[in-house]
């Protein structure tokens, strides 16, 4: 993928005359789009397969709106950020829906909440936003992405009490409610010293195999 969003800057900036350091923007914003497409044509093919295409996508967007925000710990190359993501997203959306079809599960599965969302809380209060080396986060920035970040963490808390109620009679809400309940730990996690160092083992691990 950078290869080629490289070889594409290279053509658009010798085509309008840009600078080499505009041709690296546009080969950083083209890698973005690239790996943008990539991973929804994998997510909606797995999600279409696995016969959890909603689930899929509301899990992985309430991902990626709070990490924007957020930031966290990050997978050190594309391949691996995408192979994980869609691992982590099949999986929870998967388990997700064969919980919503069990009535036994629902009570615990729900009362859980009352433990992470006030657990995040905790965790974003006290660590977001997470900076990456590449990506440094200004003062002023930081304060605005801490802010929003609590304020994503409140519409999640209402969101996933309005899913739950409505599942409460039709179960086909609550593989939503659970999607976003699985979404927020792994996010939350990964702002964590913990979370890091489990990324961080991945990365190593995927690295090793290459």
């Amino acid at each position: 993928m950078e290869a080629l969003s490289k070889k594409i800057a290279a053509r658009i900036a010798m085509n309008l005359g840009k600078t080499e350091e505009e041709e690296k923007v546009i080969a950083y914003g083209l890698l973005g789009l690239i790996q943008l497409l990539i991973q929804a044509v994998l997510l909606l093919s797995v999600g279409y397969s696995f016969k959890i295409l909603g689930p899929i996508i509301f899990l992985s967007l309430s991902i990626s709106l709070l990490r924007a925000f957020s930031g966290g710990a990050h997978a050190k190359s594309i391949n691996f950020c995408t192979l994980f993501s869609l691992f982590y997203a099949g999986l929870m959306a998967k388990i997700a829906t064969i919980l919503s079809l069990k009535p036994a599960f629902t009570l615990p599965a729900i009362s859980t909440a009352f433990i992470i969302f006030p657990i995040s809380l905790s965790i974003i209060h006290k660590k977001a936003p997470v900076a990456s080396a590449n990506k440094p986060i200004s003062p002023k920035k930081s304060i605005r992405m801490h802010k929003y970040s609590i304020y994503i963490l409140v519409f999640y808390s209402l969101l996933y009490t309005i899913l739950v109620a409505l599942g409460l009679k039709d179960n086909l809400y609550l593989k939503y409610a659970y999607s976003l309940k699985f979404g927020l730990i792994w996010q939350v996690f990964t702002l964590t010293d913990l979370g890091a160092k489990f990324v961080e083992g991945l990365n190593n691990i995927f690295h090793k195999q290459r």
